[in-house]
């Protein structure tokens, strides 16, 4: 894992705190944002793509996880990728959840 991606995401949990996120909330996107950097382990996250979110998706369903930790993962980096301000992302991700979790 890359000691940038770490450095993000210790930064955006902080700042989830900083938003009176529920400790739950930030447990939980952390463990799910967390997993997904170690999935991809030599992307900089601010270089991940659509691509890189549908590969993980797939992989997880392959996986067998429940809809439900689709479903929270896509918040999670939704999330991280508006606080990072990369509001195209989130678009396309918004336009294609239903597809990546059914």
């Amino acid at each position: 894992m890359l000691k940038e991606n770490k450095k993000k995401l210790k930064l955006f949990i902080r700042w989830m705190v900083d938003q009176a996120y529920s400790k739950s909330s930030c447990q939980s996107y952390n463990s799910h944002l967390l997993n997904f950097i170690r999935y991809h382990a030599d992307v900089p996250f601010d270089q991940i793509t659509y691509t890189h979110i549908k590969h993980y998706i797939e992989w997880v369903q392959r996986q067998g996880y429940a809809k439900s930790y689709q479903r929270q993962f896509i918040g999670a980096i939704k999330l991280i990728k508006k606080w990072e301000g990369n509001e195209r992302l989130v678009v396309k991700i918004n336009d294609i959840i239903d597809f990546l979790v059914s």
